[in-house]
């Protein structure tokens, strides 16, 4: 079994001798700029994503300083936590600095948001991403139906449900933005959005998992 040090001496000549291939999510391997977002102005609008054709098939790929990353290795965010109904949106700002700061060092790249969270998460991301401007964490922000009165007309695309949920995507629009309020809504993230976290906002999630009715 080889000692520490052996074991580093080891790493050091497969590096050099171009075998090893240090891990993507390092600073180190992708340059001093890293993950940093690189946009690009696709028919007069800001594209930080779009679809692309690789060897293997379809894929969607993010634009940064150092390449095009069509692999996104991510987690999912909840809107609460153990111990609260799911729509209390208990966490504080406290918990979301941290949790970004864990999922960072885990290199954690893009996070998944089921709906919209309150502004302190918003505010939070923006916080962090500027300070790891190499390393961010890109947004993949959910919207889901607000309106299931579907399950009683059983039509998904009656004029109420479809008038809620086109107000939902323009609500959440602007609130990534930092440009909207909510006045307090039961079960709904409410207040105002004020930080722009969409230099980071990777992709949408349009609607979430329906029951069979709805299927």
């Amino acid at each position: 079994m080889s000692t520490p040090a052996g074991a580093r001496r080891w790493v050091a000549a497969l590096a050099v001798a171009g075998v090893l291939v240090v891990p993507t999510g390092t600073a180190a391997a992708r340059g001093a700029t890293g993950w940093a977002p690189a946009p690009r102005t696709v028919d007069g609008l800001t594209v930080l994503a779009q679809p692309v054709t690789t060897p293997t098939g379809p894929a969607v790929a993010l634009h940064t300083a150092d390449r095009d990353v069509t692999f996104w290795a991510g987690m999912n965010l909840g809107a609460t936590v153990p111990g609260r109904n799911p729509g209390e949106l208990a966490p504080t700002g406290a918990d979301y600095r941290r949790w970004l700061v864990q999922m960072g060092a885990m290199h954690i790249r893009f996070l998944r948001v089921y709906t919209l969270l309150p502004p302190v998460f918003s505010e939070e991301l923006r916080r962090y991403d500027r300070m790891h401007a190499s390393e961010p964490i890109y947004l993949v922000q959910g919207v889901y139906l607000p309106d299931e009165t579907y399950v009683e007309t059983g039509d998904l695309y009656d004029a109420t449900t479809t008038a809620m949920f086109t107000q939902e995507l323009r609500d959440i629009s602007a609130a990534v933005s930092g440009d909207f309020s909510r006045p307090a809504t039961p079960g709904r993230a409410s207040w105002t959005w004020t930080a722009d976290v969409s230099p980071w906002l990777a992709a949408w999630i349009i609607g979430a998992e329906l029951d069979p009715h709805g299927v």
